[in-house]
């Protein structure tokens, strides 16, 4: 049995779901940037043999939002890519737990590192402007995208860690709960 994670659990979260419907809409947007461009660039460059450099620069930002966009959805939904290599050795449950542990907080370690940087990325971009070679267009753009993504992955890494959290301290409760409805976590 498959157990549902703590946004489908908890009701006070659901107003995150439409905050995550909005990312999806807004991937497929990006998305759909990516393929009008590529299909306008290919057509150009093998049909009309012109090259159209500046839409590289669209290109740029689509996929800088596009990446950013998905890694959020993937904080949300956990599905980052894992390699999961001490789990399969280990089979003393303590261990796992320790382990578990270990990735919990260098997860929230990591992602509040990630904030920082982006940040000071925003931050040197305000005081210095940068713009790109052909449009002009400002590099804040792709600049936004990292911190949005920082943003969002810190707060779906900290909601699945305070879920972590409680499931640690309650489960004794919960298990014992479990065993005797016959259902698992």
């Amino acid at each position: 049995m498959k157990t549902q994670s703590i946004f489908e659990r908890n009701k006070y979260l659901a107003p995150l779901k439409k905050f995550v419907e909005i990312n999806n809409i807004l991937m497929a947007i990006m998305g759909f940037i990516l393929f009008s461009v590529m299909t306008v660039i290919v057509f150009l460059r093998y049909f009309l043999h012109k090259e159209l450099n500046a839409a590289l620069e669209y290109l740029y930002f689509a996929l800088v939002w596009l990446f950013f966009l998905g890694a959020c959805n993937a904080s949300y939904e956990k599905s980052h890519l894992r390699a999961d290599t001490l789990e399969v050795l280990l089979h003393n449950e303590t261990a796992l737990l320790v382990v578990e542990w270990i990735k919990q907080i260098l997860q929230m370690f990591l992602h509040i590192v990630f904030l920082i940087f982006s940040i000071s990325f925003i931050q040197k971009a305000i005081a210095l402007p940068a713009y790109t070679d052909v449009l002009r267009l400002p590099i804040l753009i792709g600049y936004s995208a990292i911190l949005y993504g920082a943003i969002t992955m810190l707060i779906y890494t900290g909601i699945h860690f305070i879920d972590f959290l409680w499931l640690f301290f309650h489960r004794s409760t919960t298990g014992a709960k479990n065993s005797r409805e016959g259902g698992n976590l």
